[in-house]
């Protein structure tokens, strides 16, 4: 990628005022001063531009745990802040987009990507990749509540989900693994048995979990983190 355009990207030069912006300022790639907007960048370069070092990485995988009252929107939405504002001092901030989002309320695992091919992996119900949450509810969920949810429900617009797997940790709580993620899916599905969910959190996707990230923190991670069998 060209320099000019990556650094673009990165929200810290204009492409249009490029070239101007080089000449002005003293910008380098692995310690060399480039003059050269249009210079040919390789993975792994260090880019030095005012106070900052830059790594030059094709594929940016980032793993956020989120706290309540932030939205997985790039903008905030009301009294909601954006996950963005967790991200202050991470060079790749205007890169990153949600894979999968979660509600204000949601609390717990959050993926960002550069990458479209990657975040549509993680997100395709064809891809088949497993979100794991866990879910607190107003009423008791009985085994037959917990049976049609495996089984699939009927949604508020009709559709039907895709089989899913439960693990009942109380009258109250359930494990659900789902292999798909519609609009309000799981908030939907405890509506669908005549429920409501008062908590919840998503713990896992695919083989990535938090760990012991604290909340509000952030972790760059590789994509063998969220494919492999083992971390």
């Amino acid at each position: 990628m060209k320099i000019d355009k990556y650094l673009a990207s990165l929200w810290l030069v204009s492409r249009r005022n490029a070239k101007k912006t080089f000449k002005e300022n003293i910008i380098t790639v692995n310690g060399a001063e480039i003059l050269d907007h249009t210079y040919l960048l390789h993975e792994g370069d260090v880019i030095g531009y005012g106070d900052e070092n830059i790594v030059f990485k094709s594929l940016v995988v980032i793993l956020l745990h989120k706290p309540a009252g932030y939205v997985c929107s790039d903008i905030p939405e009301g009294r909601h802040k954006s996950y963005r504002d967790l991200l202050d001092d991470c060079a790749y901030k205007e890169t990153l987009h949600v894979a999968g989002r979660l509600d204000a309320d949601t609390t717990w695992l959050v993926l960002l990507t550069n990458d479209g091919v990657l975040n549509h992996q993680i997100i395709s119900p064809k891809k088949k990749m497993t979100k794991i949450y866990e879910v607190e509810s107003e009423k008791i969920l009985s085994d037959t509540d917990c049976r049609q949810l495996e089984h699939g429900v009927t949604l508020d617009d009709g559709y039907t989900t895709l089989p899913a797997q439960v693990e009942k940790i109380s009258d109250k709580k359930i494990r659900l693994f789902l292999h798909e993620g519609k609009y309000h899916q799981v908030k939907r599905m405890l509506e669908a048995v005549d429920n409501k969910v008062t908590k919840l959190h998503r713990t896992q996707i695919g083989r990535c979990m938090l760990w012991d990230l604290p909340e509000g923190k952030r972790k760059e991670i590789v994509e063998a983190d969220i494919f492999s069998v083992e971390k």
